[in-house]
């Protein structure tokens, strides 16, 4: 399928992700480059959590991070997005994207829960 894409569409940019690597001469043909992506850090994965969950979240419901007790930065939005870092259902993730997103999915199902809540219910999440 990649290969008829290519062939078909030689402007077209793509980006394709996967767990091996992806051998092709289309690639290399059509300048083609391989990168290694790594895992988020905690605070970039707070923030793609942030961009995929559908409600609000407020600082009470992230008293079970160690930054919670402390103003990390004058900032609300930026402060929320620290505390969120160090909260355990960041650090269960490993800064893999594709748990960030399962993990949207789950606040998203349970919009009634708190983070801590879901925390406690889901200890061998991910």
């Amino acid at each position: 399928m990649v290969h008829n894409v290519l062939t078909n569409y030689f402007a077209l940019k793509l980006i394709i992700t996967a767990t091996t690597y992806v051998v092709s001469d289309r690639l290399q043909t059509y300048g083609g480059s391989p990168y290694s992506l790594g895992c988020f850090d905690p605070y970039r994965s707070a923030d793609l959590l942030r961009r995929h969950i559908s409600r609000k979240i407020s600082l009470a419901e992230l008293q079970s991070s160690p930054l919670a007790a402390k103003i990390q930065s004058p900032n609300p939005q930026e402060n929320l997005t620290r505390v969120l870092a160090a909260h355990p259902l960041i650090e269960r993730t490993r800064g893999i994207p594709k748990a960030i997103v399962s993990l949207a999915s789950l606040i998203n199902a349970t919009p009634t829960a708190s983070l801590d809540q879901l925390a406690e219910q889901h200890s061998n999440l991910l």
